[in-house]
């Protein structure tokens, strides 16, 4: 397509633009023009920010030149903000523009439509646990694309916004200043590119932070003549000092200032402004690593070293493969200046990150070469190392970065991190154990899906619960698919370990009582099983046993082997009053057939007078008064029936009874004073209160002690504490 057929259509600013692009620069002029040419069709003259959609379009293909990005990504970044603001269909796209810009630019609307997602949560939502949240959103924008162009598209795009965000609204700076910072700048940082990170950073700041961005910088500002004079001087010396010594191919500059980092750095350290030894600093480019390490040692050797300052990031690179020797030196023995030395290779690749050595070419693959350089990448990015065989596509790499994750939404908006391959119920239990096993159904983007469904980077999960806890054995098939992660799985097999732990009890119970009537043993033989098979508890023998861990004949052979011989505990127990000649203090209740024993109320689930109650003897400290339904008495009925006697409410004594109670309500303002209100009411003493909630369904639990004389006044109590508002059960404990 000839330039005259384009140059009437083209508008002013395009033309423009298009004649003072670089000839040196190895791009598609035809396939520039298409895109401005599409981009001044479509133009929308007045975006949020005050900009023509074209304008802000060649604004951010301006940044992807400083990066060296390719023909394609320029052209999306033109068309982009058009496409955007004018809400042009994808179908639409293709007609007009080549595939491989339409597939950058889908994937900067993907990126769009799931950081809005999240904008879209209220400012409250942001907690201590956001910054997981965060962490698994930027992940996630990544993850929903397949190239690295439509990450470097979004960060020239988030830059120009910050550049103009002045004539936007208050809260919406702060809406985009905050994203900047949560997700933008970080994005940036991990692929190593310095040149955009501290601009978006110090452009977020300006905004987030107002009064402290514009104190540093008049800190800056007033200093400045006197900074000047000395960077010019400590270049002047540094400058003698290499050559000098033979090193003569150099590159020596003043370091730029980056507000939001001199600001981290007061707050970090809580130090003063005059404390931050890189307000003034210098920077040293050599040829080779070797180099570095020479002009450090002449450094060191011709100024004092400030040792707390220095780090050798060649020797250990950052997270994002960034390298460089950073030290600080006293100048005059007052002056401090920050020096950093680097090869030109290295300050390349700490400005430019993945865009300094990522070369895309039309149809061609990644040459042998830059394998090396692949790989880095990926170490930038935090994802695990992996050598690369020759032939792979830029595109090809960048999505395995991410081949063993996927990203999904909770139905408010947080993002979650699992495994590929993953179901709806491995993220029902990823959310909580309660919600998988009560799992029975699950709508993935508003549609019922399978149990099975793997899930894609992007869904939105909804879980479908019913009240009752019932897992299936069929969960936990490896051929059915239903759980993909260890997590779950575990879960499941932890449900039907303890459901048949339960049962094996039962069993052992039944099998017991045949060992007892069989071979005329006592209930308190059970001790002696316990010790002699290391038992912690009778609940544990009695599952071993009703499991068949543990037969008949071993416990028999065990006891027939000890001397059974053992005094009864109601011997024990009047032996020790008669000893001591005690006489029991008045009760009022009644023990029948055993007169003048001592007594004491249980514990566990301390009885008041109205309640059935039952006595059990115990050794050496009398009887133990319970309530008929206790479930220790429950377990005492089939274990030791004989310790079980008779016993009776008798006169009332005047005396107070302490009883737990345990309320559930709305996680309300007041419901805790409004209880404890009531009970002062009624006259009542409080002697233990406590509460918690429950974040997954914002149930209040309260736990309280108090006094009564009897049951009729407890249940007094118990219907007016149901009447409080917002209290939707209290039970006796």
């Amino acid at each position: 397509m000839t330039e005259a057929h384009f140059e009437p259509k083209l508008s002013p600013q395009a033309i423009h633009w298009i004649a003072h692009l670089d000839a040196n620069e190895n791009h598609d002029h035809e396939l520039i023009k298409t895109a401005c040419l599409f981009a001044s069709k479509h133009e929308q003259d007045n975006t949020p920010f005050s900009l023509s959609s074209l304008t802000q379009g060649l604004a951010m293909a301006d940044v992807l030149l400083s990066l060296h990005c390719d023909t394609y990504a320029i052209a999306a970044a033109i068309v982009y903000p058009t496409i955007y603001y004018q809400q042009i269909l994808s179908e639409k796209l293709h007609e007009h523009l080549d595939k491989t810009v339409c597939k950058i630019i889908k994937g900067a609307l993907q990126m769009e439509i799931i950081h809005q997602v999240q904008a879209d949560k209220n400012e409250k939502d942001r907690t201590t646990g956001q910054q997981n949240q965060i962490d698994n959103l930027r992940k996630m924008m990544l993850a929903m694309v397949d190239d690295i162009r439509t990450v470097l598209l979004k960060l020239s795009e988030r830059l120009i916004m910050l550049q103009h965000l002045g004539r936007c609204t208050p809260a919406a700076q702060k809406q985009i200043a905050q994203a900047t910072l949560d997700y933008y700048a970080p994005l940036a940082n991990r692929l190593g590119i310095g040149h955009l990170k501290w601009q978006l950073e110090d452009g977020a700041f300006r905004y987030l932070n107002t009064d402290e961005y514009q104190c540093i910088a008049k800190a800056l500002n007033m200093r400045k003549k006197d900074r000047d004079i000395i960077i010019h001087d400590m270049i002047a010396e540094l400058k003698k000092l290499l050559e000098e010594n033979g090193i003569t191919h150099h590159k020596i500059s003043g370091r730029a200032k980056h507000l939001y980092s001199i600001y981290r750095k007061i707050d970090r350290k809580q130090v003063g402004f005059e404390n931050i030894y890189d307000a003034s600093a210098v920077r040293i480019l050599v040829p080779t690593i070797t180099d570095c390490y020479t002009v450090l040692g002449l450094v060191h050797a011709k100024w004092t070293p400030i040792t707390e300052e220095f780090d050798d990031y060649i020797a250990k690179p950052k997270p994002n493969g960034y390298q460089s020797i950073h030290t600080a030196i006293l100048r005059d023995e007052q002056i401090p200046i920050e020096i950093q030395i680097r090869t030109i290779d290295m300050h390349e690749k700490a400005e430019l990150g993945v865009a300094a050595h990522w070369k895309y070419k039309e149809n061609k693959s990644v040459h042998a070469p830059e394998d090396e350089k692949i790989v880095l990448l990926r170490e930038l990015l935090d994802w695990q190392k992996n050598t690369l065989n020759d032939g792979k596509t830029h595109t090809e790499v960048y999505a395995q970065a991410f081949h063993d994750r996927v990203y999904v939404f909770s139905p408010n908006g947080d993002v979650f991190d699992l495994q590929k391959g993953a179901t709806p119920l491995d993220f029902a239990y990823l959310v909580h154990t309660n919600v998988g096993h009560r799992c029975r159904g699950a709508k993935v983007n508003d549609a019922l899906v399978p149990l099975s469904y793997q899930l894609q980077t992007g869904d939105r999960i909804e879980i479908l619960t019913t009240k009752e806890m019932h897992p299936s054995h069929d969960w936990i098939r490896a051929e059915l698919g239903y759980l993909k992660t260890p997590h779950a799985i575990q879960k499941v097999k932890q449900w039907f370990k303890k459901l048949n732990y339960e049962k094996n009890i039962l069993d052992g119970c039944v099998l017991w009582e045949k060992i007892y009537r069989q071979h005329d043993f006592k209930k308190a033989d059970i001790e002696k099983v316990l010790a002699a098979f290391n038992f912690k508890n009778t609940e544990a023998l009695l599952a071993a046993l009703g499991a068949g861990n543990i037969t008949a004949t071993a416990i028999v052979h065990k006891l027939n082997a000890q001397d059974k011989k053992i005094e009864s505990d109601e011997a024990l127990i009047i032996t020790a009053l008669d000893s001591k000649k005690q006489h029991a203090a008045p009760t009022n209740f009644s023990v029948q057939g055993a007169k003048h024993l001592l007594t004491q109320l249980a514990k566990c689930c301390h009885p008041i007078p109205g309640d059935d109650i039952v006595g059990y003897i115990t050794k050496g400290r009398g009887i133990s008064v319970h309530q008929k339904k206790c479930r220790n008495m429950q377990e005492a009925l089939l274990l030791r029936p004989e310790k079980l006697i008779e016993i009776s409410w008798e006169n009332q004594i005047a005396k107070n009874y302490r009883v737990n109670l345990e309320i559930q309500g709305e996680d309300r303002p007041g419901l805790l004073r409004d209880i404890s209100g009531l009970i002062a009411q009624l006259n009542l003493s409080i002697f233990a209160l406590s509460s918690r909630v429950n974040t997954q369904n914002y149930i209040a639990n309260i736990a309280v002690t108090i006094e009564v004389k009897n049951l009729e006044l407890l249940e007094e109590i118990l219907r007016k504490i149901r009447q409080v508002h917002g209290v939707v059960g209290v039970m006796r404990k």
